[in-house]
């Protein structure tokens, strides 16, 4: 919905149309809840602990060889389920999205009304927010562009 309301087409470095998050593996992380995320992987992690326990007993249900594959190909799953959750602890923490919820406005040099104006973004703009100041976000485009817009003006999302 917020990528259907932005008129604004902005290039990023390479000279591509790209808006902040459309990147495949970040839009991919943000896709997962965080306690999914671990509920899978001390699910996974208790299976694999399980099948390890297994093979020590020496269950004659499975033999010992696909015990083994089956607890390394457990412990590769777990292992990226860690790395899904730690990409997604650290997008969630470090990286914050807003987007232009007014109609147009200008991007300033600082947090005042009185620095001059760099450029103006429109509506369902979503960019990255880079610091806070008071009533301020201090934004950056997907080109690199940085500037200053009001809170009032730009929601996080």
């Amino acid at each position: 919905m917020v990528n259907s309301k932005n008129i604004d087409k902005i290039l990023d470095k390479s000279g591509k149309i790209e808006t902040v998050g459309s990147n495949a593996v970040y839009t991919f992380l943000r896709s997962f809840d965080m306690t999914l995320l671990i509920i899978v992987f001390l699910v996974l992690w208790i299976s694999f602990w399980i099948i390890l326990i297994g093979k020590k007993v020496s269950l004659t249900v499975f033999k010992k060889n696909s015990m083994t594959v089956l607890s390394i190909l457990l412990l590769i799953v777990i292992l990226f389920n860690g790395m899904f959750i730690a990409g997604k602890y650290y997008s969630s923490v470090h990286i914050k999205l807003g987007v232009c919820v007014e109609r147009e406005i200008n991007v300033l040099e600082g947090p005042d009304e009185s620095y001059r104006s760099l450029f103006t973004v429109h509506e369902g703009l979503k960019s990255q927010i880079t610091s806070e100041r008071n009533d301020w976000f201090e934004i950056t485009l997907p080109n690199g562009n940085i500037g200053w817009v009001k809170k009032s003006s730009f929601k996080k999302i």
